[in-house]
């Protein structure tokens, strides 16, 4: 406010709060997303399909920075349930609803995953290629499923956390 500038603590201080809490809530943003694909199977598989065909003729299996965009439906599953921007099935998981064309007919506002205006997060494209690229790099390995006796009990907070955990099996991809 007097033209001064932060010290070199504040901005440790700051740098800290951005590695740290983008590293927590990307780390929540990928369980739910596994926990979600999870439960739906048929969306997993589809999400598998599409990174065979993207890297099925490459020697080199790993899932580049530049792969990211060709990956339309890898996609962060989100806390927004608004049945009016989301219609009556506000509460089924439809990766869908994220698809480019989708997302171009929706209002800016409506989806704020990083909250938005100044205040927004400047993390959050680098948060959402890292997601997808750890999403991606797990099914093009494994298969996850939900372990059927455990229920997972959602815990609202500013980051959404569970209960008592969320329960996978992760089995090998032939």
């Amino acid at each position: 406010e007097d033209g001064s500038g932060l010290t070199d603590l504040e901005i440790r201080n700051e740098v800290d709060t951005f590695l740290f809490e983008g590293h927590d809530t990307t780390a929540s943003s990928v369980s739910w997303a596994l926990y979600s694909l999870a439960k739906h199977p048929e969306c997993q598989k589809k999400i598998q399909q599409e990174i065979d065909e993207l890297l099925a003729d490459r020697a080199d299996k790993r899932i580049a920075w530049e792969d990211i965009s060709q990956l339309p439906h890898n996609l962060i599953d989100s806390l927004h349930h608004n049945p009016v921007v989301w219609g009556e099935d506000n509460m089924e998981y439809k990766p869908s609803r994220f698809a480019p064309e989708n997302v171009e007919k929706r209002d800016p506002y409506a989806f704020l995953p990083f909250s938005a205006g100044p205040r927004n997060c400047i993390g959050q494209n680098f948060a959402l290629h890292e997601m997808k690229i750890i999403i991606a790099r797990i099914l093009q390995r494994f298969t996850v499923s939900l372990e059927p006796d455990h229920k997972v009990e959602k815990k609202i907070g500013v980051v959404m956390r569970t209960k008592d955990g969320i329960r996978c099996k992760v089995a090998r991809r032939n």
